[in-house]
């Protein structure tokens, strides 16, 4: 039986999913690695030292990407964080598990990653510093301890955790494993360096050596940087004051990946690891009059780090510049801890990059989309909804309002250049809007995947087949 893509909605997944958990409990565990996600909100791959930045606010990351692969361009499928998470998690395209802006909640029928891992005999954990994507968008699906379950009502908690707690729970859950031989995944979420910014030592430092004595001096929350941006953005003096509480908060942030790595190494769970950090996207920081993300498909936004560290082997700080998708990372950890290819998803395993410069198909199509409006009934006009982004053959096709203009990627993310005379073959267009028109459709088909007589009989008695 060969699927068609005409099951209800999360019909495919699950059958996919399913799939691949039958042929990962025929397969012998022993070995398998821990797979550890780090994700650090709104972090821009330009801040870190593996990607070029001079400030030294990542020794610890960059020392993880000296012997790892650092994907140069990575992007984000959506700039908002539930999304872009659940994409990490379902291999899917926002518009295609539907978790498609912060609030909403995952559909039970969208697999996700964790569950196939948990099921093959994966000790699972999450702790996440947003703490709603757990008890409302319910990304912690698959997780046998989460640091979240669910929201009490009455409970007056901030809805963000910092780094610091975060990190101490995910360190007491890694000694809690210390004597287990079972194989772990374990995810992290750092807020830092998403606003509000804190004043750090670092950028407490920035303001005493600059003499900075704006509003900005002692941090600043969103709802000031909102409020504020137009001011911020107009004063050089202010977009260096933000830009240096922005790196305060990353080098704190490196400084707690730094705790986690130690004590994996200390408990001698790090040299059987596979050490997956990236972002969920990154940030306008004043440049060109832009600040923050959401509603965007600018590059600094968009473009996010990516570092894969399998403990198990030196990869030799292998840089890869295809561009990949954080919609890879499903299917990554999939290859990664148990040996298989997960089909129904958009994503491709990025595991053959660990040992090759390129990967199964380099030259694929990559979409990026914008987040729902909050309130759909009340939709600003100027707010396209079906705003999109294609990378493809090394550029960047952005439509809105219908027209299409193309990029160059490859400048820095905060500078995208448009090209004036774009040397585009007409029929590449063509099929580039075809392509898109397809994508905002929902006709962008998972794997499709070949089921024998055993596994047909066990969908049908799990009601995915009748």
């Amino acid at each position: 039986m060969k699927t068609n893509g005409r099951f209800r909605p999360g019909l495919l997944l699950g059958i996919a999913f399913i799939t691949v958990f039958l042929a990962a409990c025929s397969e012998d565990d022993a070995g398998s690695p821990n797979i550890v996600l780090i994700t650090i909100d709104t972090l821009r791959a330009d801040r870190l030292g593996a990607y070029g930045y001079d400030k030294n606010l990542t020794p610890n990351l960059d020392r993880l990407a000296e012997s790892g692969v650092v994907f140069e361009r990575a992007v984000t499928p959506v700039g908002t964080t539930w999304p872009a998470h659940a994409s990490m998690l379902t291999g899917l395209y926002p518009r295609y598990h539907g978790l498609r802006r912060n609030g909403l909640e995952l559909d039970e029928e969208i697999p996700v990653v964790t569950e196939l891992l948990s099921k093959s005999g994966y000790s699972t954990a999450s702790f996440v510093s947003y703490k709603g994507m757990h008890f409302r968008g319910r990304l912690d699906r698959g997780f046998e301890v989460v640091s979240d379950r669910e929201f009490v009502k009455g409970d007056e908690r901030e809805p963000i955790r910092e780094g610091q707690e975060t990190t101490a729970m995910a360190l007491d859950w890694i000694g809690d494993q210390s004597g287990s031989s079972d194989p772990a995944f374990l995810w992290l979420h750092l807020f830092e360096p998403h606003s509000p910014y804190d004043l750090t030592e670092y950028s407490r430092e920035w303001m005493e050596e600059t003499g900075y004595d704006g509003f900005l001096a002692d941090g600043a929350s969103g709802e000031e940087l909102r409020g504020r941006s137009d001011e911020i953005v107009a004063s050089p003096e202010h977009v260096a004051a933000m830009n240096a509480l922005y790196d305060g908060e990353i080098k704190l942030a490196d400084e707690l990946i730094g705790r986690v790595l130690d004590r994996l190494e200390a408990d001698g769970k790090l040299k059987n690891s596979i050490v997956i950090v990236t972002s969920d996207h990154g940030q306008g920081l004043g440049e060109h009059g832009n600040m923050g993300h959401g509603p965007t498909l600018r590059e600094d936004v968009l473009h996010v780090p990516l570092i894969i560290r399998d403990f198990r082997s030196d990869q030799g700080g292998r840089r890869v510049d295809d561009t990949v998708s954080m919609i890879d990372l499903a299917p990554t950890i999939a290859r990664a801890a148990l040996e298989i290819d997960l089909p129904g998803v958009q994503g491709r395993s990025l595991m053959t990059y660990l040992s090759s410069q390129s990967g199964e198909d380099p030259e694929r199509e990559i979409f990026a989309e914008i987040r729902l409006w909050h309130d759909m009934d009340e939709v600003p006009d100027w707010y396209d909804v079906k705003s999109t982004a294609i990378y493809a053959d090394g550029l960047k096709f952005k439509t809105r309002d219908g027209e299409t203009t193309v990029f160059d990627p490859r400048v820095r993310p905060s500078a995208e250049r448009r090209l004036d005379s774009p040397e585009v073959n007409e029929a590449f267009l063509a099929y580039l809007d075809s392509l898109r028109g397809e994508f905002l459709a929902g006709e962008i088909k998972p794997t499709e995947v070949e089921l024998t007589d055993h596994e047909i009989e066990t969908l049908k008695s799990l009601g995915y087949i009748q």
